[in-house]
């Protein structure tokens, strides 16, 4: 029994003495900890060349050409296409790729084009960065129709002469709008559309869609299963403005969304109101 009483007390003894050597140890690593974390004081002349060195940073990254996307404007004829590539300080130019000819160059010289803008618009135009709000190419890539400055001109690439236009009959075809565009619940149904061509006007008439040939003037029914409760919309072109795409919706309520109005006339109070949710 008194030996056995012998070996707990030693087992209890090394313990402690265990637990006694961690805490020590411990305060010994926090002490250390505490002697590393030297307070940082820049001088002025530091801060100065941090700034400095971010500013060069910054500016550089700026340069970079970044070319994560390529947005394509179709031309009239459906098989090439034009886009924008981005160049190192800052710069641009303009490509043409024919999807069928397998062939991706410069739309156009844009020395000589910036030298013609310059002279047609009494401005100086830079070739690595011209400004072309839109642009279509017609007759094989032979002339160009574009609008810089809030002004439409027609430039034969052959010999790069200019000349004023007042209209062209591709503005209604937008690259920037995708065919799933999605439209808000709070936008109601879209009764007309222009083909990009300026031909054909789709519109819709008791819920079924109709397409108007703006020259003959003739309306054809495109679709006979709609109905006032569910109609066909979000229409959309093809660029070459031969076929449509758009929804027959089934309009269902599943919520209620309720908000305030808080400007009232009359009155500093908000007023509740409600409204249906549809899917």
């Amino acid at each position: 029994m008194n030996q056995y009483l012998k070996i707990m007390k030693s087992s209890l003894a090394l313990k402690i003495s265990g637990i006694c050597f961690l805490l020590g140890m411990s305060a010994l690593n926090a002490k250390a900890q505490q002697t590393d974390l030297v307070p940082y004081h820049p001088s002025g002349v530091e801060m100065e060349s941090a700034y400095r060195e971010a500013g060069l940073l910054d500016s550089t990254l700026k340069r970079l050409a970044v070319n994560n996307e390529i947005l394509p404007f179709w031309n009239a004829e459906g098989q090439s296409f034009w886009y924008k590539r981005q160049l190192e300080g800052r710069g641009w130019e303009f490509i043409n790729a024919d999807v069928k000819m397998k062939v991706h160059k410069p739309a156009f010289d844009h020395s000589r084009m910036a030298k013609t803008l310059t002279n047609f618009l009494g401005t100086v135009q830079d070739a690595g960065r011209l400004k072309v709000d839109e642009m279509y190419f017609m007759n094989s890539g032979t002339k160009m129709t574009l609008k810089t400055e809030g002004k439409w001109m027609e430039i034969n690439l052959e010999d790069y002469t200019i000349k004023d236009v007042k209209h062209t009959n591709f503005v209604n075809h937008d690259p920037r709008r995708p065919l799933q565009r999605k439209r808000s619940r709070w936008e109601g149904i879209r009764s007309g559309n222009l083909s990009p061509d300026g031909k054909k006007l789709l519109s819709l008439k008791n819920g079924n869609v109709f397409v108007k040939d703006l020259v003959s003037k003739i309306d054809t029914q495109l679709t006979i299963d709609g109905t006032e409760k569910r109609p066909y919309a979000n229409f959309s072109w093809s660029p070459d403005s031969k076929n449509v795409i758009g929804y027959l919706l089934n309009l269902k309520k599943i919520d209620s969304v309720h908000y305030i109005l808080s400007a009232v006339e009359g009155t500093s109070r908000g007023q509740l109101k409600s409204g249906r949710t549809r899917r």
